[in-house]
């Protein structure tokens, strides 16, 4: 009997749960030197941050801050949003494991737990074709929870209004 294909998405779905450290050792980081505004200090330091997960597909930055840890943790970050919406792109919400968190629409956008929540609402909103109430239901959540949700993360929100926009549906306020 054959195993079934893993696929990349697969593999992001377990690589989610991994620590910051097992999540770095997958990535190239480079460090460089930011362009713009900041001062004395922004142009003398290799402080900003790209992370590229292992195959390329996947890049994030950040040189918001001065300082080079903190920038590499909000570039982490950023890579696992970009992540949780690779996978949810299969619509699939069968592929998410009993270990991730039970969603809850209140956490913020800069919380550890984000990204799995990201994965599990659009992938839900995917699987629903743009129906508010019955993703709202399959996640417990009420319908205008899930839409302060949505909101909170820019590529997010832009997904959710373009799935509705193909079905021919009315844009989410």
């Amino acid at each position: 009997e054959m195993e079934p294909k893993r696929t990349v998405e697969d593999s992001l779905v377990e690589k989610l749960l991994f620590s910051d450290e097992k999540l770095l050792r997958e990535c190239r980081i480079d460090r460089y030197q930011a362009s713009g505004k900041g001062g004395q200090k922004r142009n003398r330091v290799l402080s900003a941050v790209r992370l590229t997960l292992a195959g390329g597909e996947l890049v994030a930055t950040s040189s918001e801050w001065r300082e080079g840890g903190r920038n590499r943790k909000e570039a982490l970050h950023r890579l696992r949003i970009q992540m949780a919406l690779r996978v949810a792109e299969r619509g699939d919400p069968s592929l998410f494991p009993e270990e991730w968190p039970p969603f809850r629409p209140q956490v913020s956008s800069g919380h550890e737990e984000f990204p799995f929540h990201v994965a599990k609402a659009l992938a839900l909103f995917l699987f629903h074709q743009g129906r508010l109430a019955e993703s709202a239901e399959g996640l417990e959540t009420t319908s205008s929870a899930l839409v302060r949700f949505f909101r909170k993360e820019n590529h997010l929100w832009m997904r959710v209004q373009k799935e509705r926009e193909t079905r021919g549906m009315v844009p989410l306020l």
